[in-house]
């Protein structure tokens, strides 16, 4: 994962679950009926905020992250989940980004 103030380098990768590991494809196949993730900012183990997209990229506005930290943080500890029906939620990714 990467972060930024401003977004400029694209989403993140999505993880396969199910015949996933066909690398000559440009993109896996989504094997869940809709594309949904969860992500957590953390604050060491404790979750600050939840929020969900429904694509491989979200947004952290300015207002929510002066909510959670008070000021502007030099790097944020993130956790993204893939939301599913079959797996309702997959194994997380873990990422501190500096933005």
């Amino acid at each position: 994962m990467r972060a930024q103030r401003r977004w400029r380098e694209g989403p993140w990768i999505r993880r396969g679950r199910d015949s996933a590991y066909n690398w000559l494809a440009a993109e896996i196949p989504l094997d869940e009926p809709f594309e949904r993730y969860r992500v957590e900012i953390m604050d060491g183990d404790a979750v600050l905020r939840v929020s969900e997209s429904d694509r491989a990229e979200w947004v952290y506005p300015t207002a929510d992250e002066l909510a959670d930290f008070d000021h502007p943080q030099n790097s944020l500890s993130l956790r993204v989940w893939q939301l599913g029906e079959r797996v309702s939620l997959g194994i997380p990714a873990h990422a501190t980004c500096v933005v």
